[in-house]
């Protein structure tokens, strides 16, 4: 995947020559889930391209439309992985969207809502509603006590290396359980656990909405600033919306997935026990679009807990995007259900105790969908079935 050029304005020549590396061979069409929907090629990759085009050459000009047809985007990158040529199909929405607002500029709540993640002192009112509302809700009771093995030191391979846990500006409010896994096994391993001065944001809600990527290079320059000052050797992330967005950009800052962290330092087989029921808990391995198309790691979850005794994993039977993208599960509700509905199938539901995912949206989204259907079904992030 081509590196994005973050801090530039998009130019009609920037967008004309992103699009031209498109061949039109609808290879991205049975991979596109907006496309599936209603098989109508506006929303499809191949559509916006070329929408995205004319639009650059001044052949078609801003409407509603338009607008429609580029905002059903998910983002999830599925044509993008599966592309011959590869065209840079994100990096083109990223632009397009980004001058489309120039003429049509974005809502009001959808500008306020995202300088409010933007701005840290401004982002913390919201956010602490929120979570406020989830606990009121029970949510944040994801694993209902599930904790069917654990993770012992004196299996880390590294040797007390600083870490940067990089929460993003949603880890510490809807992803309270997995961040508090996440330090504390990666302290219990040894390692030295930093974090931001203050929770910086990925820059990634911002740029799909056509805002620019001015906060992602804030942030880039401030983890490379804060990384030369404390010698931090790892900078980890446990939200793959987080980590695929940064891991992507133009940096030569290390940015690793924690799945994939310990996976390369622990070894996590040696330390894993089984506790509790002797019977296997089923639990279904979701692999978020976020790993599988920015990480290119498909089955990095499913890796992380083939290590482990007593779990039987389930794939799930299509692992297409769920639906949450970011914001687009409060911009496009409608679109949004049937796409979960279509992944969270009564056959699954019915054969497994627990959904792991790697995303927080994607986790926020499931557990709405289950509430809606009255389903108690845990849902968390992988690692937080390795815990002392």
């Amino acid at each position: 995947m081509a590196n994005f050029e973050t801090g530039t304005e998009p130019s009609a020549d920037s967008l004309i020559e992103l699009a031209s590396q498109c061949v039109r061979c609808g290879l991205c069409l049975p991979h596109c889930p907006t496309y599936q929907l209603g098989r109508e090629e506006p929303e499809s990759p191949r559509g916006r391209i070329q929408m995205l085009a004319a639009f650059a050459k001044k052949e078609l000009e801003w409407s509603g439309s338009l607008q429609t047809h580029m905002d059903q985007c998910l983002s999830c990158g599925h044509c993008e992985r599966v592309c011959p040529i590869p065209v840079s199909y994100e990096k083109l929405l990223v632009q397009g969207r980004e001058a489309l607002a120039k003429q049509h500029p974005i809502t009001w709540w959808k500008k306020l809502f995202i300088k409010c993640i933007e701005i840290p002192w401004l982002r913390k009112l919201p956010f602490k509603v929120a979570a406020w509302a989830k606990r009121q809700s029970h949510l944040s009771k994801s694993t209902n006590g599930v904790r069917p093995h654990l993770l012992t030191c004196g299996t880390c391979t590294a040797n007390h290396d600083k870490i940067l846990l990089f929460p993003g500006c949603t880890g510490e409010s809807f992803g309270q359980d997995t961040f508090s896994t996440a330090q504390t096994l990666l302290t219990q391993l040894g390692y030295q656990v930093l974090l931001p001065p203050q929770s910086w944001c990925c820059g990634a809600l911002s740029a799909h909405a056509g805002l620019g990527e001015k906060t992602t290079q804030t942030t880039l320059n401030e983890l490379k600033a804060l990384c030369t000052e404390k010698n931090i050797q790892h900078v980890v992330t446990f939200a793959t919306g987080c980590g695929g967005w940064l891991s992507r950009q133009d940096s030569d800052i290390k940015i690793v997935d924690i799945q994939q962290f310990l996976l390369d330092h622990v070894d996590i087989s040696k330390g894993s026990k089984q506790v509790g029921s002797k019977e296997k808990l089923r639990v279904a391995i979701h692999s978020p679009c976020t790993q599988t198309n920015a990480l290119r790691k498909a089955n990095l979850s499913y890796e992380l807990l083939s290590k482990l005794t007593n779990l039987e994993l389930i794939r799930f039977g299509e692992n297409t995007c769920c639906g949450a993208a970011g914001l687009y599960m409060l911009e496009q509700p409608k679109l949004s259900r049937k796409l979960i509905a279509q992944l969270l199938t009564p056959e699954l539901l019915a054969n497994c105790d627990a959904i792991v995912t790697s995303n927080i949206g994607c986790q926020l989204h499931f557990q709405r969908y289950l509430k809606t259907k009255k389903i108690n079904k845990p849902v968390c992030h992988p690692i937080e079935f390795l815990l002392r």
